[in-house]
């Protein structure tokens, strides 16, 4: 309970990620989610949210430093392709409420649900538009490892898809509504309200059809998804045994401790 809470009213369920990662321990949680969701027939509607400014980040780094073996790679993925497998074929309708950073895992995560919806309003510090949502994982020496590239392609194209994939960028609300890889951009303190509302809203409707139709989008849209976990365990393992990724991550965690020392100092300076 202390990586994710869920609940439910009426018809719709709720599941608020507490943890900021897809850490081991998470995933063992997010594994009691669903099947608490199993159990609940009466559930028509899914809303999956993070905490504070985060809805997921993704990997832990430093079980993603430990995987150096193909055999590493098969048990690190093992559950979370199951899980994976089970939100992108859940029948009931499932909505990603993206309030905060979505990157990586989090972003394939909320790529396996039905319909996303992200805040609108969220600035920098310099009060600019936040860029929140994307896929880093080449600047780490990785790629996504939950059929998150097959699942952008299909969701905003192979233009769209490959400048986010290769450059590793992230995109801002008003960037990923345009591509499409948010269906709605709602402000901050409504996000909640308004997934709920829209959650209540297709709820009613016939849940034998809604099952039927999405089980004719998720057909067209990624025809072999369990193919596609399985291309990407490949993918993952080859960059894990084969490439810099340790490099490449040492380097990411010394420029934060670098950022995190001149934020510090910047701070002291100005009291």
């Amino acid at each position: 309970m202390d990586s994710l809470e869920y609940s439910y009213r009426d018809s719709i369920a709720e599941v608020t990620f507490i943890a900021g990662s897809l850490h081991r321990n998470f995933v063992a949680a997010l594994a009691g989610a669903l099947d608490w969701l199993d159990t609940k027939q009466d559930v028509k509607a899914v809303i999956f949210s993070g905490s504070k400014n985060v809805f997921m980040s993704g990997a832990d780094v430093r079980e993603v430093r430990n995987l150096n073996s193909a055999a590493d790679v098969s048990d690190f993925l093992c559950l979370p392709h199951q899980l994976m497998s089970r939100i992108y074929n859940m029948n009931k309708i499932t909505i990603a409420a993206i309030n905060g950073y979505c990157l990586g895992g989090g972003l394939e995560v909320a790529l396996a649900c039905d319909i996303r919806v992200a805040a609108s309003d969220l600035k920098d510090a310099a009060g600019e538009e936040l860029a929140f949502m994307g896929f880093p994982e080449v600047k780490l020496g990785l790629v996504p490892a939950l059929g998150g590239a097959s699942t952008l392609a299909a969701t905003i194209g192979r233009s769209s898809a490959m400048d986010i994939l290769y450059s590793g960028r992230l995109v801002p609300a008003s960037r990923a509504l345009e591509i499409g890889l948010i269906d709605f951009a709602i402000p901050r303190d409504k996000l909640m309200e308004e997934c709920r509302r829209r959650a209540d809203e297709l709820a009613a409707n016939s849940q034998p059809a809604i099952q039927s139709v999405k089980r004719l989008f998720q057909s067209s849209l990624v025809p072999e998804y369990e193919g596609t976990l399985q291309k990407a365990r490949e993918e993952f393992t080859f960059c894990c045994t084969s490439g810099d990724k340790n490099q490449r991550l040492e380097l990411s965690r010394q420029m934060r401790i670098n950022n995190f020392r001149q934020t510090l100092t910047t701070a002291k300076t100005n009291e």
